[in-house]
């Protein structure tokens, strides 16, 4: 059984992955990404899920983010956005 929750969990992780990589390429640098909550009560997944796929991102050069401010497209993020996600949902599989 917990193996079958870990596989849920990962299945969420991917889904949200290509959710917001999909709202990262309709947007252009220096606008913002949803927030939290709206991810939350859009995609179904939890604060951790979320976290964890912001995280890549943000490793990745993709996003911003700033305390009490938002999430943002980063300036470098569309040359990045061509090749980048594909290969970043391969390496999370």
């Amino acid at each position: 059984m917990i193996g079958h929750k870990m596989q849920v969990r990962e299945h969420r992780h991917i889904f949200l992955r290509r959710e917001l990589e999909a709202v990262l390429r309709s947007r252009k640098p220096g606008e913002t990404l949803p927030s939290y909550t709206e991810m939350i009560r859009t995609y179904g997944v939890g604060q951790s899920t979320i976290d964890r796929v912001l995280r890549d991102f943000e490793t990745s050069g993709l996003i911003t983010r700033q305390a009490g401010k938002g999430i943002f497209v980063s300036p470098r993020a569309s040359k990045k956005t061509a090749g980048l996600f594909p290969r970043t949902i391969l390496k999370s599989i």
